[in-house]
């Protein structure tokens, strides 16, 4: 699949899922290594945190894809470095008052693939450990009716990351690439506290708050460089990621690996 050229990819329809994330990279290029990220489940135990007489938990998640590599960074360039970041909506079905739910998710739509890029401008196996993609999930659960305000999340989200992950990228020099992906995956960290959230002016303040909002259930970062997922390859790499609000445990379950 040839994959169209962008920089910063922000938002797709709100049920669209991952898709494919475009890359710079030419197809042709020997050290170019295609990836998937695949989601599988989600885990939901207690999904009656809403409280007798409501319907259980109605889930969403805001997923980002926040790819540092070589298709737009240069290890001489990195005070002009730009990441790759997209973030959707995905929205799974209502739960019942069952206290543990297994919500199985399609693959189609909620398959993201792309190509990694070693960093350029630096030998191979510095630029190779520095190139990176980070998945980062704010899940929730919906109590308003509307989701017209949570779609329109998704464009302050891909900002805010956007905004962060390109800063800490600008701060480092040449000799710090081995630090790129701890700076990436801090950057992304720092998006998804509780006062750039939930404050009164925070990024979910249009869906939490009134007297019917909707719940912040929990945020989580996954992180792979380069040889990590080469390592892992076409077999891939299960991962898991917990979130947990007032005694709801809900788990993500999906899979990293080389694409065919």
């Amino acid at each position: 699949m040839k994959l169209a050229l962008a920089a910063v990819i922000a938002g797709t329809t709100a049920l669209s899922g991952l898709g494919a994330i475009p890359t710079l990279a030419a197809p042709s290029d020997a050290t170019a290594l295609p990836v998937r990220l695949q989601l599988k489940s989600l885990r939901i135990d207690d999904s009656q945190e809403d409280g007798a007489g409501e319907n259980g938990d109605e889930p969403y998640l805001f997923l980002a894809l926040v790819f540092a590599d070589g298709s737009t960074l240069r290890a001489d360039g990195l005070s002009q470095g730009t990441a790759r970041v997209r973030v959707s909506r995905l929205s799974l079905p209502a739960q019942g008052s069952s206290s543990t739910a297994t919500v199985p998710i399609p693959e189609l739509g909620t398959k993201a693939i792309s190509t990694l890029l070693p960093i350029a401008g630096a030998p191979l196996a510095t630029g190779q450990q520095a190139a990176s993609v980070s998945l980062a999930v704010i899940a929730m659960e919906r109590d308003q009716r509307n989701s017209a305000s949570a779609d329109l999340l998704r464009l302050s989200l891909a900002e805010a990351l956007t905004a962060r992950v390109n800063a800490a990228i600008r701060r480092l020099g040449p000799t710090d690439l081995p630090n790129l992906p701890s700076a990436v995956q801090g950057a992304i960290a720092s998006t998804l506290t509780t006062k750039v959230l939930t404050g009164p002016s925070g990024l979910l303040a249009p869906v939490l708050n009134g007297p019917d909002g909707d719940d912040l259930i929990g945020t989580g970062i996954a992180q792979w460089t380069y040889p990590e997922i080469l390592a892992a390859g076409k077999a891939g790499r299960l991962f898991s990621l917990p979130f947990g609000a007032a005694g709801v445990q809900w788990t993500l379950s999906g899979l990293m690996q080389v694409r065919e």
